[in-house]
């Protein structure tokens, strides 16, 4: 199996534990580009449902013709990619309640965004909402959507600075008038990438949904 979908697998099981289930299934939603894995949105289960394969520790499904068909034990999958030393089977991080904020910081008169997608791991689609795993994505555009702009996904694009890198600077007077202000990054005009558990700043905004944003705050 590909690294890259290793990795997928490994954050995908990751996710599913996360969120408090023990079964997901990831259902392609876009066609593969050359080279390129496709999207996935992530399904997730507390049992596993009637009328699908499931990949775990007594059974493993082949997975080539039809892998949005099988559904996996994400305790097991997590227990493998332990053992295979990845970083993705690694245990969470514990949640900080101090440190420097995510995404964003301020040099001189400038706030400085920045988006690392190594920091990140998934994604909500703006047109379903559904989540996706943040390594299935394309990263040829983000953009920094907030309160300061009318969560527009267009207007603050960003410079690429490195592989899946992204920076942009805006004067500091541009936020003057209030203490707190609640932003996200936007991958393709489409995928608002969810804050980590890890990261000092981040706020609830649907509790349902469970999506966050994070908060920017003036000196």
């Amino acid at each position: 199996m590909a690294a890259q979908s290793v990795r997928i697998m490994c954050d995908s099981a990751r996710l599913t534990l996360e969120k408090g289930f023990r079964f997901y299934r990831g259902e392609p939603k876009e066609e593969e580009a050359e080279g390129a894995l496709g999207v996935l949105e992530l399904h997730f289960y507390p049992a596993p449902p009637e009328g699908f394969p499931v990949f775990d520790e007594t059974s493993q499904p082949d997975l080539a013709a039809d892998p949005g068909s099988v559904v996996f034990d994400a305790e097991f999958i997590v227990g493998l990619c332990s053992s295979l030393g990845t970083r993705e089977g690694a245990p969470e991080a514990e949640v900080r309640a101090e440190g420097p904020p995510l995404g964003y910081r301020i040099d001189g008169a400038e706030i400085v965004f920045t988006f690392d997608a190594r920091g990140y791991s998934e994604a909500t689609r703006g047109d379903t909402g559904g989540r996706v795993v943040l390594t299935t994505i394309g990263m040829e555009a983000v953009a920094v959507a907030g309160e300061f702009n009318d969560w527009s996904t267009e207007v603050w694009g960003m410079t690429r600075i490195g592989e899946r890198v992204f920076e942009l600077r805006r004067p500091l007077a541009e936020f003057e008038g209030r203490s707190e202000w609640q932003f996200k990054f936007v991958a393709e005009g489409l995928y608002w990438i969810e804050p980590p558990l890890t990261a000092p700043n981040r706020a609830l905004v649907n509790h349902l949904r469970q999506t966050h944003n994070l908060v920017l705050r003036m000196p």
